[in-house]
Parts: C-alpha cells; structure tokens; sequence
C-alpha cells in the first residue's frame, strides 16, 4: 500500500473520522465473535506509520488469537504459583512482541497499549512491545466501564495531550574511572550506549548503575552527562543536556545521609525485577534484602 492508502491528514479528514468514531459503536455491537487479530492491526499501524514515525494507541480487551503475533491462554497456568517454575509466568513467551518493538524503533515509532481485559491476558509478553519502544503498557484488569471508564478516559487524554519529544536518541558519559553496567528504563540500547527512545516526555525515568573501572583510581569527583537530541512538536531539532556531578566518599554515612531515598528504592526496584526475571523470585528477594542489609 502507499501512503495515500493506509493514512491521512487529521484536519483535512476530521468529519470522516468523527463519523467514523460516532459509529463504532453501533457497528459491532451485536458481534458474538471474540477472537482478536490485534497483531495484524499491529502491523497495519506499523505499515501506516512507517513513513513519519509518531505513536500509536494499541488496545486490547483479549489475547489476540488470529492472525500476526497470537499468543496462547495456555500460558495462564495457577499451579505454578508459589513454585520455582512461577518466574516462568513473567518473562515473555518468546521475542516477537521484542522484536516488533525493535522494528517500530527504526521507524521512530513507540505503542501506548491499553488492556481493557476481563480474562487473562499475557502481559508479560505483551509489555515487551512497550518496553522497547519507549511506550507505556495501562492494565486495567476486570475492566468494567462504570468504575474505570474515566480512568481510562483521562489517561488515553493525557497519552494524547501531553508535551512531547519525538525522535529522540539519548547518550550518556561518566567519568574515567568509572562505567555504565546498566540501563533501566522503557527504552532500546543500541550498540553499546546510544538509547533510542521514539516518544520522550516528563513522565518517563530512566536510570543507570555505574560501577568503579578496575586498576583504575577514581577521581575525588564523579560527572555524569546525558545529551538527548529530539524534535519538538513545532518540528525544532533540539539538544538538551544535563550534567550533575557528586563527591565520592569512602565514608558510609556521609553516602547514607545523601542518598536520594525515592531514586534509590526505584532503582533497587529495577534491578531486583531484573534479577529475578533472569533466574528465580528467590534472587531478586535475596538481592533486595542483601542491599538493605548493607
């Protein structure tokens, strides 16, 4: 298909799609089909947006079944709760929703999803296609529309409104004698430090764990540097950078007393999350308590 055939312009078709919106509605609402082909809607988006990138508003009410991308209920197994095998219930079935997200990247495209579920849906296979497109995944389990019908109202309005920076790639630096060990956030790293990040706005975080160089002697004073290069939604490129730097001390107590309490038990978060998805619950909890501990 060509451009002309899988989108246009806002304004000029604004009557068609209010029309087209107004009817919904009533177009479906006597369909006793339930099977979803949300990856081949997926790709359709994919395919009509390739050419500008931007964001695209996925939602789903149940597993999609038909067509790209299906994933299967069998997934949904209770016995595993509260065994060694129960981590098996977080991680994706596989990397196709990954990889999508990877492809969506290329073209500056990040998925907001929302699931609107009253069965059991695979979000964590599903959340991969967020993750990695800078995109955010809004669960709203046992959906019902008189008691989460404005929360889904107000979010979908805030995903639209909200200020944003599109494009977007981030790099950031830290001092010699130190290095970056690892990336948190809803983001791709590609290559070894360039983070590509399609849609960038004020509620996303990000955050890194560094960690000394060996043979290396630090300096008294660590930098760390982030550049984000991004357009705005007036077509600007722009660069923002921030550079912070923080003493390093040997003395636990002066490290105690200026700790950021909220980045720090975000971050312990983080990692214990990781941790856990590529081993076992028992790791991530170890690794939490251990910290604590110290």
């Amino acid at each position: 298909h060509t451009r002309t055939h899988t989108s246009k312009n806002a304004k000029e078709s604004e009557g068609v799609i209010t029309s087209l919106l107004d009817a919904l509605p009533n177009m479906f609402k006597s369909t006793k089909i339930t099977e979803s082909c949300m990856g081949s809607a997926l790709q359709a988006a994919h395919m009509a947006s390739k050419h500008v990138g931007g964001k695209i508003m996925l939602f789903a009410a149940t597993m999609p079944t038909v067509g790209a991308f299906t994933l299967k209920h069998s997934r949904d197994n209770p016995r595993l709760l509260g065994s060694d095998k129960e981590i098996e219930l977080l991680k994706p079935a596989d990397d196709t929703y990954r990889n999508q997200a990877v492809e969506l990247t290329r073209v500056q495209a990040s998925v907001e999803l929302f699931v609107c579920a009253n069965t059991y849906m695979d979000n964590a296979t599903l959340m991969a296609l967020c993750r990695y497109s800078a995109g955010d995944l809004h669960y709203y389990p046992q959906f019902n529309i008189h008691t989460q019908g404005e929360k889904l109202r107000n979010e979908i309005y805030h995903t639209l409104t909200r200020e944003m920076g599109w494009e977007a790639v981030m790099r950031i630096r830290v001092s010699k004698g130190w290095r970056i060990s690892a990336f948190y956030g809803h983001l791709y790293v590609r290559g070894m430090d360039l983070l590509v990040v399609p849609n960038c706005h004020a509620d996303q975080t990000f955050a890194v764990t560094l960690e000394m160089e060996e043979n290396v002697i630090p300096d008294p004073v660590v930098c760390i540097q982030c550049a984000l290069l991004y357009t705005n939604s007036d077509s600007e490129r722009r660069i923002r950078v921030h550079t912070y730097s923080v003493a390093v001390s040997q003395n636990f107590g002066e490290v105690c007393n200026s700790m950021d309490v909220q980045c720090t038990a975000a971050i312990m978060a983080q990692v214990a999350v990781d941790t856990a998805t590529k081993g076992k619950l028992s790791d991530g909890q170890q690794y939490i308590s251990t910290t604590c501990g110290q």
